[in-house]
């Protein structure tokens, strides 16, 4: 396309070419051509190609006053500053983005917890940022366990699966291999706590239907209308309370529940407690209480 053919599309467009023009953004500028679809503008600092929509944002340079040029100059600031934010949010979201992507799994992380013996493994560095990514609490038989803030684990610390207790097949006699129990893997003292009982809140007319349904094995009341449906499955870093067996016909219990008002969170909280001194590998047994058997 020739010179000249390129001038008279800009006038087409309503563009005199070598005419100057203003935009908010990036200041005046003068016109010199179309090309390729895009008008070309000679700015100050740059050279931009406008698409002939872009081209609403020009407008026809007009000499200001001094106190007019100042209120344009503090409105072209603003609109800077408002591309800047903009800017900066967007690579903020970016980089959650990537680190969302980035973060392993859980299954990776329970086969990296798995590699050594997992009580000594809990002393080191890498471990407290395994607990994180769990998103989990610390569990107390660490020295260093305020490293996470109180207010999102609470006041109360307790083992979790995987640091101080485990769930595996049961020793109850006549037990079917599937059947599994809670177990400690470190010697726990009297009146310790030992885990957390973990699941979903549930209110008394859930908790009513699921008995109802004869599904109510690992609910647990907080109080009048608060309840746990235990998780059947507990993954590591998460309290296991709600795996303990009732030794009822069998042995003595050697733990009990208790709850525990924790101010911290607002809300109730339960727990097994040891009635007496647990040695590790050893397994954990709980009263149901009557009106589970009834």
């Amino acid at each position: 396309m020739s010179w000249t053919r390129k001038r008279e599309i800009a006038k087409e467009w309503g563009f005199e070419p070598g005419s100057v023009w203003e935009c908010e953004i990036r200041g005046k500028g003068v016109v010199k051509y179309v090309h390729a679809g895009r008008l070309v503008v000679q700015f100050q600092n740059e050279v931009a190609k406008l698409l002939k929509k872009e081209t609403q944002t020009l407008f026809p340079f007009k000499r200001l006053t001094r106190k007019v040029a100042a209120q344009k100059q503090s409105h072209r600031e603003k609109l800077c500053k408002k591309a800047e934010n903009k800017a900066k949010k967007a690579e903020n979201a970016r980089k959650r983005k990537r680190s969302i992507v980035e973060t392993p799994r859980a299954n990776s992380l329970r086969s990296r917890a798995a590699k050594g013996p997992r009580l000594d493994r809990t002393r080191s560095g890498q471990d407290y940022e395994f607990l994180r990514d769990m998103g989990k609490s610390l569990p107390k038989s660490l020295t260093m366990c305020n490293i996470q803030p109180e207010a999102r684990h609470g006041k109360f610390n307790a083992y979790t699966l995987g640091f101080g207790v485990d769930v595996r097949p049961t020793t109850i006699p006549g037990a079917l291999r599937r059947n599994r129990g809670l177990f400690s893997t470190i010697n726990i003292g009297k009146n310790e706590l030992i885990t957390e009982y973990s699941g979903t809140p549930i209110n008394r007319a859930r908790a009513m239907q699921l008995r109802a349904q004869g599904k109510a094995t690992h609910v647990k009341g907080l109080n009048y209308d608060r309840f746990l449906d235990g998780n059947r499955w507990p993954q590591i870093g998460q309290g296991a309370a709600q795996m303990a067996n009732d030794g009822k016909g069998f042995t003595k219990n050697n733990a009990k529940f208790v709850v525990k008002f924790d101010s911290s969170i607002g809300r109730d909280r339960c727990f097994l407690k040891a009635l007496e001194d647990i040695k590790a590998n050893e397994e954990i047994f709980v009263s149901y209480g009557r009106g589970f058997w009834s």
